[in-house]
């Protein structure tokens, strides 16, 4: 199978920060609303799997492969570039339904370049970078943020009745359950008499300060809604989902997941700032996807039918997600008309990329026209 060609630098290994490293103008530590493309190239379907895998400029945040992390770094002279490699170990033979989807996780080898100087840093905590190289590790790709953007708008479509100012009433900081300035940490344990020692996805009650385990089925306990019954008090924020775009609040007098315009107010009275808060745990929306995607859509769709596989230049499919079946039909049947293929993928035209001077791709319609014609018709990425 034929690819794009690994990138073509040969880089040195340095011990020590390059000028680069120490340029705070060379990078951009990505926030909660960064986007941030660090499994696909923009410009083809090379994946962090691929090859060397992608690089992620640690200045914008866009990925490329080996093959077309140099022309980014011509057209906008970021010089810094985090390199993901994903290696994935395949699943086990699914022998029963109850199996299906099973998945290890992948192992994930990382590394900084720098492009102008040709070296690879051997140290990613060297100059400026720590920061930079923390937050494109745990922030999420953009196939996840649509995902979550998804549930977020059918969660918190409207506020409860226990949501607006002046209905809730917290308690006197001498009758909070944490000390004077210290509000819970993400990883604050239950606070319940019985001892319960569970520290994974709690509640802080927004009223007192009281940090409850889940349910069950989350893997708690239940005294955070415990805490509900015997006290009245209603709302709970999900520790470590706290940012400044918002957080995970529960209602348990309604039962459903809220979104208080308030809510600013009612954590800086518990002594957390919402302006400076950085998450550190998933958000509920982000546990539903996981849970999602651990379903095999592929042999679902086809009911475990077998199905004959065709390969080559052609005969490339669009893999499904769960949603995207009809849009996949249609792109397909597109592929197949040949004034398509002539302008997207074999014609004299269908060389858009090579003199688009777009910083970047991902916004340029003829740079991803092409690149998803040219994925489906080249036989390049046909497994």
């Amino acid at each position: 199978m034929s690819r794009a060609p690994i990138c073509p630098i040969d880089f040195t290994d340095c011990d020590e920060a390059c000028p680069h490293a120490w340029d705070d103008g060379s990078m951009a530590e990505p926030t909660a609303a960064s986007v941030v493309h660090k499994q696909e190239c923009a410009y083809c379907f090379n994946t962090n799997e691929h090859h060397e895998g992608i690089y992620v400029c640690m200045k914008c945040h866009q990925g490329f492969c080996g093959a077309h992390v140099q022309k980014h770094c011509e057209l906008t002279s970021h010089a810094l570039y985090m390199r993901i490699k994903a290696t994935y170990v395949p699943p086990p033979k699914a022998t029963s339904v109850e199996s299906l989807g099973v998945e290890m996780p992948p192992e994930i080898e990382t590394s900084i370049v720098c492009l102008p100087c040709t070296v690879q840093l051997t140290d990613p905590s060297c100059g400026l970078l720590a920061p930079v190289v923390s937050g494109i590790n745990t922030a999420l790709t953009p196939q996840l943020q649509d995902q979550i953007a998804t549930q977020n708008a059918n969660v918190f479509a409207v506020e409860c009745k226990h949501c607006p100012a002046g209905v809730i009433t917290q308690v006197p900081e001498s009758e909070r359950k944490f000390a004077p300035g210290r509000p819970p940490a993400t990883d604050a344990c239950c606070m319940d008499p019985s001892g319960c020692e569970c520290n994974v996805n709690n509640w802080m009650c927004l009223t007192c300060g009281y940090v409850g385990c889940p349910r069950a089925e989350a893997g708690g306990k239940q005294h955070a809604i415990m805490h509900f019954m015997m006290t009245g008090h209603p709302l709970v924020v999900k520790l470590g989902t706290v940012t400044p775009l918002g957080a995970d609040v529960h209602c348990y007098a309604c039962d459903d997941e809220v979104k208080p315009q308030e809510l600013a107010g009612l954590l800086r009275g518990l002594g957390v700032e919402m302006a400076s808060a950085v998450k550190t745990s998933k958000s509920l929306s982000e546990m539903m996807v996981d849970q999602s995607l651990k379903f095999d859509y592929n042999r679902i769709t086809e009911q475990g039918k077998g199905l004959v596989p065709a390969y080559g230049p052609g005969y490339t499919g669009l893999k499904n997600f769960g949603n995207t079946c009809y849009m996949a039909s249609v792109l397909q049947c597109l592929s197949n008309i040949p004034d398509f293929q002539r302008r997207y993928a074999t014609g004299p035209l269908a060389d858009h990329q090579a003199g688009c001077r777009v910083a970047d791709p991902h916004n340029c319609h003829e740079c991803q026209l092409e690149k998803l014609f040219k994925g489906m018709l080249s036989g390049a990425f046909s497994v």
